[in-house]
């Protein structure tokens, strides 16, 4: 943390919860920084159409609520992968992070950003459900940007899942979002 201004992408497919983390670490945010927005894109399927999210931390206030090239870049497995890469790639800053999942193969050339390919889905997988995968991505951006400490997500969550009774969801998604920070960490080193 340090700096006051932050912002990030997360793009994937409906269902995928790319959405449902953009959602949580701008509410986070909330708590760290004067002002956080959550902007989510999608088209009409719900389910399996390509969505993103931008999510914006900032302790001056906020003029827009998209980005065109973030700092941050979350690409869960999305159905067009390399045409993805190709897309976000050249829009990240200089000095900015992607994370992808190492299922999307495709060679990433900038030596400016730093790259975190996860194998998100693997680690969801053996958790015991691949659905969530979404927060083995949030586990390694938090480890890898430090924007907001993982003890405000971990809250955040209990106050949820807790209220909804779905103890089993909550204890699944905090194991996947402690590997999400080992696998960003074990590469960070």
């Amino acid at each position: 943390m340090g700096n006051s201004y932050y912002d990030l992408i997360i793009a994937g497919l409906g269902g995928q919860g790319s959405l449902t983390i953009g959602r949580l670490l701008a509410e986070a945010g909330s708590s760290v920084f004067k002002h956080s927005s959550f902007f989510p894109n999608y088209g009409p399927n719900m389910r399996g159409g390509e969505c993103e999210s931008t999510v914006i931390f900032s302790d001056k206030e906020l003029c827009a609520a998209t980005i065109l090239n973030p700092m941050a870049v979350i690409l869960m497995g999305v159905r067009s992968g390399a045409n993805a890469i190709k897309e976000f790639i050249p829009r990240v800053k200089s000095g900015g992070i992607i994370i992808i999942d190492s299922l999307i193969s495709a060679k990433i050339d900038r030596k400016d950003i730093s790259v975190y390919s996860i194998p998100a889905n693997e680690i969801a997988i053996k958790i015991g459900n691949n659905q969530v995968t979404n927060f083995v991505f949030l586990g390694a951006y938090l480890e890898a940007s430090n924007v907001v400490p993982l003890k405000i997500i971990e809250d955040l969550m209990e106050e949820r899942m807790l209220s909804q009774r779905k103890k089993t969801i909550l204890e699944l998604n905090k194991k996947a979002l402690m590997e999400g920070v080992k696998v960003a960490n074990s590469i960070m080193r």
